[in-house]
């Protein structure tokens, strides 16, 4: 049961840190992006 529940929350831990890094993405798009202006996304 211990096991299980480290696996657990490392399974959520992975999905976070990959939401995290998937908005990050999405900002850096936004900036290059030439039709959004940069003060906009900072």
């Amino acid at each position: 049961m211990k096991t299980k529940n480290h696996t657990l929350s490392c399974y959520q831990y992975c999905n976070r840190v990959y939401d995290l890094i998937q908005k990050l993405e999405q900002i850096e798009d936004k900036r290059v992006h030439p039709s959004v202006k940069l003060p906009t996304v900072i």
